[in-house]
């Protein structure tokens, strides 16, 4: 967290929620920037990934998310805050509040009023956030980190190898094992105390 809140810090405050999407609920960056008012649920408090942005013919356009799959996702209480934050203060793309892909309820946009471009968000914002962070340039910390700071935090935290697989939009938890089995806790200790209360004289 003490580099991510710089980074996020640094970004303009039209696009300061699209990093904590991220890190707080694992979006893909494409999936972060097709977020729009409608796939908020502040009540059940859930992100509903329904659309990514993603460049067709160098057109930032609205499609399904990677592999077409969406889902739902745990929106923390200081995620739903930025989200209310920024909607009280920024409009968002006009049209129809379809649960299809589509422009209408963006919540991020440039100022020509259309749906952010990863080609220009990663050089003008992106990363001069990051050099104001003090956080060398380097693929490593490319916005896709997040994601893996996201996943981490639930593992460390408890969340089963299953939900994070369904959090993250993976098509198999097997996957998912193999990629952050190496940050999941040590269990030793758990295995010990499952015993510690069972006696055999």
């Amino acid at each position: 967290m003490e580099q991510i809140r710089p980074v996020v810090a640094h970004h303009p405050d039209a696009f300061r929620a699209t990093p904590l999407l991220g890190a707080m609920c694992g979006l893909r960056q494409g999936d972060s920037f097709g977020l729009r008012v409608q796939d908020i649920d502040f009540e059940k408090q859930e992100i509903h990934d329904r659309q990514q942005i993603k460049l067709i013919d160098m057109r930032p356009t609205p499609a399904l998310p990677k592999m077409r799959k969406t889902r739902a996702v745990p929106m923390p209480d200081g995620l739903a805050h930025v989200l209310r934050t920024h909607l009280d203060a920024f409009e968002v793309l006009p049209g129809e509040h379809t649960l299809s892909p589509g422009e209408g309820g963006l919540l991020f946009s440039f100022r020509e009023r259309k749906p952010l471009n990863k080609n220009y968000y990663s050089p003008t914002i992106w990363r001069p956030a990051l050099m104001a962070a003090g956080l060398p340039v380097i693929r490593s910390n490319g916005s896709h980190a997040l994601r893996h700071f996201c996943a981490s935090r639930w593992l460390d935290y408890g969340v089963s190898i299953r939900a994070v697989s369904e959090y993250l939009g993976h098509a198999d938890p097997g996957f998912t094992l193999r990629v952050y089995t190496h940050m999941m806790p040590k269990s030793d200790q758990k295995a010990r105390d499952s015993f510690s209360n069972l006696a055999f004289e």
